[in-house]
């Protein structure tokens, strides 16, 4: 009876060399982990500062410049918007002030948007469109060198991109621009939606 109660209370007790060795495996699993970490955390950093993050490093550089345009476009779709609101009660966009917009009158720096309006012949304000004369111009800039436009009157609404900008300012026009290519240094323009840089 004395040498069953010995095996039976030597397979109740724990394997006391086992729970050693899992205590071990634990900590080098722990070890591991943090070595991970640290060269996801190394390899992060290096990409997110411009160094050589490999082929990710110019995916990420792309997916950024994408986003600034993104901003850019939604910053004139915006004002777009609230300045046709106004023109429609105002009767037009002639002799509109821009800057109750929070539109700036000069060259546009990231984040902000240029505008300017032009005193001209459109739809008058009991046609479809509805706005009145007049047209505006805005541009709104997407780091580092691409300018963004939208011209609209009461009638049309032309969305033009000019990537190699070296100023981002809305330049009058009284008349709907001409469609083309975006290039350098020159505005791409388009009916429908803004082009492709």
């Amino acid at each position: 009876m004395a040498i069953d109660r010995r095996r039976a209370s030597a397979r109740d007790a724990p394997d006391r060399g086992a729970a050693g060795a899992e205590a071990g495996l634990g900590l080098v699993a722990v070890s591991v982990s943090l070595l991970i970490v640290a060269a996801v955390a190394v390899v992060a950093m290096r990409t997110l500062s411009g160094g050589s993050g490999g082929p990710s490093g110019q995916s990420l550089g792309s997916d950024v410049s994408n986003a600034y345009a993104v901003q850019a476009q939604s910053n004139l779709s915006n004002a777009m918007a609230r300045i046709q609101d106004v023109a429609v009660s105002d009767g037009g966009f002639s002799g509109l002030d821009l800057t109750q917009f929070g539109v700036e009158t000069g060259p546009a720096t990231a984040g902000q948007v240029s505008g300017v309006v032009s005193s001209g012949a459109s739809a008058p304000l009991g046609e479809p469109g509805g706005a009145g004369g007049g047209s505006v111009t805005l541009a709104a800039r997407a780091a580092p060198d691409t300018c963004w436009y939208v011209w609209f009157s009461s009638s049309a609404t032309w969305y033009g991109v000019e990537p190699g900008a070296s100023s981002c300012a809305a330049r009058p026009m009284a008349q709907p621009p001409t469609a083309g290519a975006p290039a350098p240094g020159s505005v791409g323009w388009q009916q429908g939606g803004f082009p492709g840089a």
